[in-house]
């Protein structure tokens, strides 16, 4: 789960030409939404539990040609006396009272992901057929057969065949034929592009017996189970591959592969030596703790003891009787209790384990385990430690299962899918619709899969840190994307919802014309103003001059102190002159030519001795 699906979305859909990329994004929701509604992820962990037990198994990628049960709001209507719908004045539509619920049924329009037993899994070793066991009831049989020929114009069975199969049924179950379970043998050829599905049922022994789990089922469950067809076998279909990807659905890999072999070796059957080993030393440790603590004592049998007061003294040891004198009378027998050393012995055993299975427990031990701990470098180095096999065995489920699985189920989309989608756009601002509504002409086209969860290349931490010292270098360059650059980093370290945090290419765009509009603005308006001030100044000088026009002199200041709209004479920007408060005959001199209207009433004086 950690290494595909991480965080959404797991996958990434792009176009396999410069023609086929505009309808990469629209793809990848519609297959995202489809991919839910058939749990996927469910499947997804069925095989991989059924690949780790028995070392191979497969998965069948399918179209789930069923119906389900949807609940919409039905509006009742206000009506007259004669049961006809009263109409509003104001809009001339019909007056509503209230809403009552109303079921429908739709096609599930979705794949159909289905892991395979591996006893009911049979894959040739040249690879070119593959067939598989599985179950429907006649109901399920006869509905998808008739929502496939609904939908393309073709049969999905042969019709004859089917017809006279329930005319079989109807026969020898009267009453509960509809829920008869039909065995199905299906077996694909890749050689020829064939499919053959024929009915099984006539061998019950090797079914009942086909593994040992038959016979607890039997026991558990048998009297309520369904009754299944044992006629003779009936040819439902064989023709060429009804899917236009025309490639096999059946999937199937291994845990690790064996050249030459189709069945590989599983995670439990390289270890199970290892592990009945641990579990031999594990009971040695306990039987030597339990000696150690349930004392067993010998006495003389010739001596006269209470054994009735020695039991209620409880000895859960046990007694040992010999002929002569242990130590006289009675005396505890040798005992031993394990020490730290003897416990190495197991660390030792689950690192073989860790080793030879390529699975290691490294969520007990990032947390801090009390013994073997390693955190010093966090669970991204417990993961990197983990053996090469448990990397191969997660590339095996990417190209063997997910990266077919995913072509397979975008063919079959742009195969069935007629009628338009409507895909929720979670995470949107308000600024976006939240639905859309998706077109089958906007979903063709060729494309490749890239799984963007996936994390067995090398650790997380080591990616992290090269991400961030490669940001660190690119963000001065103008060769930087920073929108891009910020959601790789937050996929990186697995932020959720990173799409909700930053904002769009859109908001940026928009946000950044926005600020130069108002810096443009504010530009034109300090122009403005300045000019506007400049004229204000003229004209003002111009009054000044006595209507001599701007190249006129100004009036002498009057000896009040004070000048027509200019700031008081005393007051200095600078601050004050030094050496002002001085008396001298400069100043004297300055002041009766007009120093004070200048500015210059505090310049500095200096004293006359």
């Amino acid at each position: 789960m950690d290494a595909f699906f991480s965080f959404e979305p797991w996958f990434d859909i792009t176009g396999l030409t410069s023609q086929d990329d505009h309808a990469a994004q629209a793809i990848s929701l519609v297959l995202g939404k489809k991919l839910k509604e058939c749990h996927f992820q469910d499947a997804f962990e069925a095989l991989v539990r059924n690949i780790a037990i028995y070392g191979h198994a497969g998965i069948k990628v399918d179209w789930n040609w069923d119906f389900k049960v949807l609940t919409k709001p039905v509006p009742v209507y206000a009506q007259d006396a004669l049961g006809q719908p009263v109409l509003d004045p104001n809009t001339g539509q019909p007056i509503v009272l209230s809403y009552k619920p109303q079921t429908f049924k739709v096609p599930m329009a979705c794949p159909r992901i289905t892991p395979i037993d591996v006893y009911d899994l049979m894959v040739d070793p040249d690879g070119g057929i593959v067939a598989q066991l599985t179950e429907r009831t006649f109901i399920e049989l006869k509905r998808e057969a008739e929502a496939y020929l609904e939908a393309t114009g073709k049969p999905l069975y042969d019709m004859k065949v089917l017809s006279e199969l329930e005319n079989t049924i109807i026969t020898q179950y009267p009453t509960e034929y509809d829920t008869i379970i039909i065995r199905l043998a299906e077996l694909w050829n890749v050689y020829d592009g064939t499919c053959t599905v024929i009915t099984f049922g006539e061998d019950s022994e090797a079914l009942a017996w086909k593994d040992l789990r038959a016979s607890y089922r039997a026991t558990a469950y048998s009297p309520y189970k369904r009754k299944v067809y044992a006629g003779p076998a009936k040819a439902l279909w064989y023709g060429p591959n009804q899917f236009d990807h025309k490639r096999n659905p059946i999937l199937h890999t291994s845990y690790i592969k064996l050249p030459h072999e189709i069945y590989g070796l599983g995670a439990i059957e390289i270890i199970t030596d290892l592990t009945e080993s641990l579990n031999k030393f594990v009971n040695m440790v306990t039987d030597n703790w339990n000696l150690g603590i349930n004392r067993r004592f010998a006495y003389d049998l010739n001596a006269d003891i209470d054994h009735e007061a020695l039991n209620q003294f409880n000895v859960p040891g046990g007694k040992v009787p010999v002929n002569g004198d242990p130590n006289k009378v009675i005396a505890p027998l040798p005992l031993f209790t394990p020490n730290q050393g003897d416990y190495a012995i197991l660390d030792l055993y689950k690192g073989m384990i860790e080793q030879s299975s390529g699975i290691s427990d490294f969520y007990g031990k990032g947390v801090g385990s009390p013994t073997g701990n390693k955190t010093a470098t966090g669970i991204s180095s417990i993961i990197s430690e983990s053996n090469f096999r448990f990397k191969m065995f997660i590339r095996n489920l990417e190209m063997d299962i997910l990266q077919p699985l995913l072509a397979m189920c975008v063919s079959m989309i742009q195969q069935f899918m007629t009628d338009e989608e409507e895909v929720a756009m979670t995470h949107q601002p308000p600024s976006f619709p939240k639905w859309q509504m998706i077109d089958p002409s906007e979903i063709i086209g060729n494309f490749e899969f890239n799984l963007v969860a996936a994390n067995y290349v090398d650790s997380k931490e080591i990616r992290q840190r090269n991400l961030m010292a490669f940001e660190n270098i690119a963000q001065q360059s103008p060769y930087w994307k920073q929108g891009e650059g910020l959601r790789e980093l937050g996929k990186v370290m697995e932020i959720r919802n990173i799409n909700d945090l930053l904002k769009t290419d859109q908001e940026v765009a928009i946000e950044q014309e926005q600020q130069q509009q108002q810096q443009m603005q504010m530009a034109l308006l300090e122009k403005t103003v300045n000019t506007e001030a400049a004229v204000e100044v003229a004209k003002h000088k111009g009054t000044m001059g006595g209507g001599g026009g701007p190249t006129s002199r100004p009036l002498k200041a009057p000896r009040t102190g004070k000048h027509p709209g200019g700031r008081p004479p005393t007051r200095q920007h600078e601050g004050s002159i030094p050496g002002s408060g001085k008396t001298s005959i400069a100043r004297i001199q300055a002041q009766n030519h007009g120093a004070n209207a200048v500015g210059l009433g505090q310049m500095g004086e200096v004293n006359t001795g």
